[in-house]
C-alpha cells in the first residue's frame, strides 16, 4: 500500500478499497460464510463420533466449491452491469470481469479456514497468513510499480489466489484426502450449513454494502481524494487489529462452541478472552491514536495526513467493537445467527445513516464519527441479546479495564489533537506503560496451567 501511494496517490488508494470492497462482497454471497458455519458444524459434530465428523468435513467442502465456482461465474457474467453501478462507466466492464478469479478464490477458501479453525490449527493459520501477506505483497508491488494504475486488479487478486493456493497445502497436510459420501449422507448437512451461512452472509453482505454506501457518499460528496484519505485510515484500522479478531474467530469460537450449554464455562471464557483482547490492543491503539499523522505519513504518504482526525475516531471506534466481539461470537456458538445478524444489520444502517447526515457539516471525520456510533448501537443490542439469552455478559474485571484503556484512549486523542508531538510523546509512553502490563499480565495466565499440571499427564 505504500508503493501504492507513492506511484498513485489518493485516487489509487481509492480505486482499490472501492474494488476490494466489491469483490469481498461478491464473495461474502459465494463463500455463504462457510468458514465459521463450517467450523461450528464440524465442532458439533465431533461430539457424536469421528465419522460424523467427517461427512460434514465432505459436506463443506462440496458446498463450498459448489459456491465458489456458481459465484464467480455469475459475477463474471454481471461485469458490464457491475461496471456501470460502482464506476459509472461501462467500458471497464472487463476490467471488472477480471474480478470473478477473486471472488472465487475468496469464496473457495472457506473450507480451508472452516477445517484449520475447527482443527485449532492456529499455528497454520498464521503461516498461511504470513505467506499470504508475503507473495502478494511481492506480485502486488511489481504490478504496481511495473504497470502503473494497470496493475491495480493483479494487485487486488493477489492475495485471495495466493489465500488459496497456500491453504490448500497446509489443509491437505491437515486432513489428507477426503473420503466419497453417498448424496443421501451429505444432503442433511448441506441443507444446514447452507441455513447458518445464508444468515450470516445475509449480515456480512449488508455489512459490505454499507460499507460500499459510505465509500460512494465521500466518493460523490467530497471527491476521489477524499476517497483515497478515508481507505487509507480504513486499511490501517482493519489491518493492525484484524490479528486479534481472526485469532478470536478461529481459536476462541470452536472453543465457545464446545462449552456453550455451560454457563460458567461461557462466562470464563468471553471473559478471558476480552481481556487477552484489550491487552493486545492496547499499545497498538495507543500510538495509533497519539502518532497518527506520522503514520499516516510513514504507510503511505504527506497527502494523507489529511485523515488524521478520521484515523484517530476510527480507532475509537474499533476499541468498542474490541469489548462486544467476544460477547458476539457467544451468538454464533450458539447458533442464534438471526439474532447476531439483527444487530450486525442495525449498526449498518445506523452507520450509513449517520455518515449521510455528518458528512455535509463534518466532511471527511463524518465516517469515522458514524464508526463510533455504529458499534454503539451494535454493543448495546449484543449486549442485551447474549443476556437475555444465555445470561452472560462483560464481567467486572474487564469492564473496569476496557473503562480505563478507553479513558487512556481518549485522553491522548484529546491532547493530540491540542499538540500533535505532545500527543504522540504520551501515546508512546502509554503503550509503553500497556505493554508492560501486558506481557507479565499475559505471562502470569501463560504459567499458570503449567505450574498445576498433573504430573501423570506431562508423562504421557
Amino acid at each position: 500500500m505504500k508503493i501504492v501511494a507513492i506511484v498513485l496517490g489518493p485516487i489509487g488508494i481509492g480505486m482499490i478499497g472501492l474494488l476490494q470492497n466489491l469483490l469481498n462482497a461478491a464473495a461474502t454471497i459465494g463463500g455463504l460464510n462457510l468458514g465459521v458455519a463450517g467450523a461450528r458444524q464440524i465442532v458439533a459434530s465431533e461430539s457424536s463420533n469421528s465419522d460424523a465428523a467427517t461427512t460434514v468435513r465432505q459436506a463443506v467442502f462440496v458446498t463450498t466449491v459448489a459456491f465458489a465456482v456458481g459465484s464467480g461465474l455469475v459475477f463474471w457474467l454481471f461485469r458490464d452491469a457491475l461496471a456501470g453501478l460502482l464506476l459509472q462507466d461501462h467500458s471497464r466492464a472487463r476490467e471488472v470481469g477480471w474480478l470473478a478469479i477473486g471472488v472465487a478464490a475468496t469464496a473457495g477458501a472457506g473450507y480451508q479456514a472452516a477445517i484449520l479453525s475447527a482443527g485449532r490449527r492456529i499455528g497454520d493459520i498464521a503461516r498461511i497468513n504470513l505467506l499470504t501477506a508475503a507473495a502478494a505483497a511481492l506480485v502486488g508491488s511489481f504490478s504496481i510499480i511495473w504497470w502503473k494504475s494497470g496493475g491495480i486488479i493483479p494487485f487486488i487478486l493477489a492475495t485471495p489466489v495466493a489465500a488459496l493456493a497456500i491453504g490448500a497445502i497446509f489443509v491437505r497436510r491437515a486432513v489428507g484426502r477426503l473420503e466419497p459420501r453417498s448424496t443421501d449422507t451429505l444432503t442433511p448437512h448441506v441443507i444446514s450449513l447452507i441455513k447458518l451461512g445464508a444468515i450470516l452472509t445475509i449480515s456480512i453482505f449488508v455489512s459490505l454494502c454499507g460499507q460500499l454506501a459510505v465509500r460512494t457518499l465521500v466518493e460523490r460528496r467530497l471527491g476521489g481524494t477524499a476517497l483515497g484519505h478515508f481507505q487509507a485510515a480504513w486499511t490501517i484500522t482493519t489491518v493492525y487489529l484484524a490479528f486479534i479478531f481472526q485469532a478470536m474467530a478461529s481459536d476462541y469460537l470452536p472453543r465457545l462452541t464446545a462449552a456453550i450449554e455451560d454457563r460458567a464455562d461461557v462466562q470464563k471464557l468471553v471473559d478471558g478472552q476480552a481481556e487477552v483482547g484489550f491487552l493486545l490492543a492496547a499499545p497498538i491503539l495507543l500510538i495509533m491514536i497519539g502518532a497518527a499523522p506520522w503514520l499516516l505519513s510513514l504507510f503511505y504518504s504527506s497527502e494523507f495526513v489529511e485523515a488524521t482526525t478520521l484515523f484517530r475516531y476510527q480507532m475509537m471506534g474499533d476499541l468498542l467493537r474490541l469489548g462486544v466481539w467476544p460477547v458476539a461470537l457467544v451468538l454464533l456458538a450458539g447458533g442464534a445467527s438471526h439474532e447476531y445478524a439483527l444487530a450486525d444489520i442495525t449498526a449498518t444502517v445506523t452507520l450509513v445513516a449517520a455518515t449521510a447526515i455528518l458528512l455535509p457539516v463534518l466532511g471527511l471525520s463524518a465516517p469515522g464519527l458514524a464508526y463510533i456510533g455504529m458499534n454503539v448501537v451494535f454493543g448495546v443490542m449484543i449486549m442485551f441479546l447474549v443476556y437475555r439469552r444465555y445470561f452472560v455478559v462483560i464481567g467486572a474485571h474487564v469492564f473496569v479495564m476496557f473503562a480505563v484503556l478507553a479513558a487512556s484512549c481518549a485522553t491522548i486523542f484529546a491532547i493530540s489533537s491540542k499538540v500533535a508531538l505532545a500527543g504522540a510523546i504520551i501515546g508512546l509512553a502509554g503503550a509503553t506503560v500497556w505493554a508492560s502490563y501486558a506481557y507479565l499480565r499475559l505471562r502470569v495466565t501463560d504459567e499458570t496451567p503449567r505450574n498445576n499440571k498433573d504430573p501423570q499427564e506431562g508423562a504421557r
